[in-house]
């Protein structure tokens, strides 16, 4: 009986570390370069590895068979084959296997099998535990989310209300997720009434967040999965079945042009962001048609992107609308396009199957009035529905939140699915094998340890150079060995030896950040170095790259005009005529000042030349 217990208890702590590898990812520290990806990456590291070392020494001490055996169900074996095709994809691209979101995929994977593992005995006994944790973790994001409302948190400058996610829409959609978990858990009944209040209390407050956060995928998501849920519980779609086809057709028409309508309602609230997706969309099938097959590489997507954008606005440098709505970006805002471009039709296919399986059993999900093992199963695969509907026009497979919440709730959906193929191994082979994984995994902390102590001191050296410590810039070389795969850290690098004016070997290190990053700022900065060094062309090339990157930006075309003025070429003029005329995106970029600049221009050449 104590044993039993005693497993019991071991149970519940690696659910609790697998559940908590979500806390890891609300936590923002200031020790870091970026207060967002890095916390929630390092947090995540960390719990999950310890998951990991636990889930090892409990595994050999409780093996007591003369064979293990492994079972992998189909859903396993569809996640799998969508991992192999991503690790194909970083060998194919000549990609880095150290690139933190490979890493991330790699842990999730691990997470997933051993809450699985976990889960195999029922769920029932756990799932308290499971939701308290994601209480705790919805209830900080709201809190964090009042203070700055209030004015007492700050948050980017951007947005009033963001959470720890630097953007509405992501706080909106990681408390979409855990509506729809407590959602169920207020509906249903179950003897835990302290989580039941609990789950109503976190309902009303996280949906008047999601009102007012006028995130439209939201409010998509919950129009639809609110009546899944309510349909496990109530029936509610059973009164359709009972209508004759004629009154199914008029239900259906309604049902349809209500649709139609809200669509196009949702499309014109925020038009200009309607737009620009589209526009995004329209690029990255240009890439997928170019690279239908293997795609352009595993989390190369941003640095691709970019390089057909730039190509768009060389050959359509007129086309006004698009010029207003393109900017930088580090996503298709549609997971299936950006799976598709990355790693190709067939990495598509993996993971369509891998939704596909995950729901499957959601049509065939029978009314309950309790909670019980298949309802937590059911729920669970509604969220991933939310999950497919986020994809469609965002990101959530991209941030750390909410691809952590995805595994977890795609290892609930799935942990009762029958075994397709089982493996025996011996005894002494199997602790051998756990026993070198442990290795691995201890070796791998240690070296993410370095690696986190090496972005703390990146973030010193940042705040210490802003100060004006010369001495930042010699730490930031001593930095480089550690942290030379790291395009952020290249380009925060790179920008420091131009402002210190070493321009020559700012360009050195530009040029290397330049291959994983293709953006605006990157060649704004050479342009300027090339420049300095009074190599006009390559500066004049730069700076067109950086134009065509990002249109809008006023900044390019006054260095251009000036550029083009010192090279003799004639389209300097028709450069400073089309900075004059352009209108301002936002109001960072001193338009006035930089219209003046023109203006001037235009009339110390229409004074020398008489006319244009």
């Amino acid at each position: 009986m104590a044993n039993k217990s005693g497993g019991k208890m071991i149970k519940k702590i690696l659910i609790a570390l697998s559940v908590g590898a979500v806390l890891s990812t609300v936590f923002l520290s200031k020790s870091f370069n970026d207060n967002y990806f890095l916390p929630c990456y390092f947090g995540n590291v960390f719990i999950i590895s310890m998951l990991l070392l636990l889930q090892v020494v409990v595994s050999i001490f409780s093996a007591k068979k003369k064979e293990m055996q492994i079972s992998f169900s189909i859903n396993d074996i569809a996640l799998l084959s969508w991992y192999g095709v991503s690790a194909i994809s970083v060998l194919l691209s000549h990609g880095n296997f150290n690139n933190p979101f490979f890493i991330h995929f790699t842990l999730l994977l691990l997470l997933y099998f051993v809450l699985q593992q976990n889960l195999k005995e029922g769920i029932l006994d756990y799932f308290s535990l499971f939701s308290w944790i994601l209480f705790i973790a919805g209830v900080f994001q709201m809190l964090y989310g009042i203070l700055q409302f209030l004015g007492i948190m700050k948050t980017n400058g951007l947005f009033r209300v963001v959470g720890n996610f630097g953007n509405p829409g992501l706080l909106s959609m990681y408390l979409t997720i855990l509506f729809l978990w407590f959602f169920g858990l207020a509906i249903f009944k179950h003897t835990n009434k302290t989580l039941r209040y609990a789950s109503i209390l976190l309902c009303i407050v996280s949906f008047v967040f999601i009102v007012f956060l006028i995130n439209r995928a939201s409010w998509i998501v919950l129009a639809l999965c609110i009546p899944l849920v309510l349909q496990l519980r109530y029936g509610i779609f059973s009164f359709f079945f009972r209508l004759n086809a004629a009154k199914k057709f008029i239900v259906s028409v309604v049902i349809v042009a209500g649709i139609v309508a809200t669509l196009l309602f949702l499309y014109n609230i925020k038009k200009a962001s309607s737009d620009g997706r589209l526009f995004i969309w329209q690029r990255t099938v240009e890439m997928i048609k170019d690279h239908p097959i293997a795609g352009v590489g595993y989390n190369t997507f941003t640095q691709n992107y970019n390089l057909y954008q730039a190509a768009y606005f060389r050959n359509h440098p007129i086309d006004s609308q698009n010029i207003q709505v393109a900017d930088s970006i580090s996503s298709a805002f549609n997971e299936f396009l950006q799976t598709t471009s990355e790693i190709g039709v067939i990495g598509l296919l993996a993971f369509l199957v891998v939704l596909f399986f995950a729901v499957r059993q959601l049509f065939k999900m029978k009314q309950s009035e309790e909670i019980n093992s298949l309802v937590l199963i059911s729920i669970a695969q509604i969220i991933i529905v939310g999950f497919i509907i986020f994809s469609f026009v965002s990101y959530p497979f991209r941030i750390i939140a909410h691809s952590t919440l995805f595994f977890i709730f795609l290892s609930i959906s799935t942990f009762s699915s029958k075994s397709l193929i089982s493996l025996h191994i011996r005894l002494k082979s199997w602790k051998m094998i756990i026993g070198s994984f442990a290795v691995v995994v201890f070796g791998f902390l240690m070296y993410q340890t370095n690696q986190m102590s090496s972005y703390k001191t990146w973030q010193k050296m940042m705040i210490s150079m802003q100060s004006g410590d010369r001495n930042g810039l010699l730490k930031m070389n001593a930095l480089y060995p550690s942290l030379e795969h790291d395009n952020v850290f290249l380009f925060n690098y790179g920008t420091m030896l131009s402002l210190s004016g070493e321009y020559v070997k700012s360009n050195d290190i530009l040029e290397k950040a330049k291959l994983g990053l293709q953006n605006y700022n990157v060649y704004a900065y050479l342009g300027n170095n090339y420049e300095a060094l009074q190599q006009l062309e390559k500066a004049k090339d730069c700076f067109e790259m950086a134009d065509n990157l990002i249109p809008s930006r006023m900044y390019t075309k006054y260095r251009l005009f000036i550029l083009y003025d010192k090279l003799k070429d004639t389209r300097a003029i028709p450069m400073a005529q089309k900075l004059l005329n352009m209108p301002a995106k936002g109001i960072s970029e001193n338009a006035d000042l930089l219209r003046k600049k023109a203006k001037e221009f235009l009339e110390s050449k229409k004074q020398s030349n008489g006319s244009f």
